[in-house]
């Protein structure tokens, strides 16, 4: 101890790593960019975002829905279903950002684009009147962020930062229902929806 106590007065410093040490994670932080910082922050306050496929343009009340919920940036929410994507609402933003939708599912090919005008924290965009043809993805990120677009294989969309809608939507004998997808049945549960079989779909979800 004493052969100890003597090296630390020879070297002061020794004893300031020992009593202060800064913990792994606070020098990473410490290293991170400015830029990093106000990213990071912006895409925090959005870690809510929903963004919501509706069977009709305009994303109308009581039109049949899914939404995939809280989407961190740049992650691509996918259907597979036809009667979907006339529509697309995106919900829960703050900041800078802009929501793009996609005639693929893996949010490669931009068809439309919203954003942040004046403080908006919620956008719908719809495919036009003038189209026949409907989107099957859409994403967000911040304003000059460039996200690149996901894979090109279902097997390969689920294994990366994309998903399925994991709530779906509808209404039937003058009820709204509203449906948490069971982990793995979504696509049950989505065929059901896109046959109009309603009946079938309550027993996933109470109406309201």
């Amino acid at each position: 101890m004493r052969r100890r106590d003597a090296e630390q007065q020879r070297d002061p410093s020794r004893i300031l790593l020992s009593t202060q040490a800064i913990p792994h994670s606070s020098l990473i932080t410490m290293k991170l960019p400015f830029a990093a910082f106000t990213t990071l922050a912006i895409a925090s306050t959005v870690a809510a975002v929903d963004i919501c496929t509706y069977t009709q343009r305009n994303c109308i009340t009581g039109a049949a829905f899914g939404c995939c919920s809280n989407v961190p940036i740049g992650a691509c929410c996918f259907w597979t279903q036809n009667i979907l994507g006339w529509s697309v609402r995106f919900r829960n933003m703050t900041g800078n950002w802009l929501g793009t939708t996609s005639p693929d599912q893996n949010c490669g090919v931009q068809a439309a684009v919203t954003g942040a005008s004046a403080g908006a924290t919620t956008a719908c965009v719809s495919v036009a009147t003038t189209s026949t043809t409907n989107w099957f993805s859409a994403r967000w990120s911040l304003n000059g962020t460039v996200v690149a677009p996901g894979p090109t294989t279902r097997s390969s969309l689920e294994l990366a930062e994309c998903r399925l809608p994991d709530v779906l939507g509808f209404t039937w004998a003058n009820r709204n229902y509203r449906i948490n997808v069971p982990g793995g049945q979504y696509d049950e549960v989505a065929q059901l929806l896109e046959v109009g079989d309603f009946e079938a779909l309550t027993r996933f979800g109470k109406g309201a």
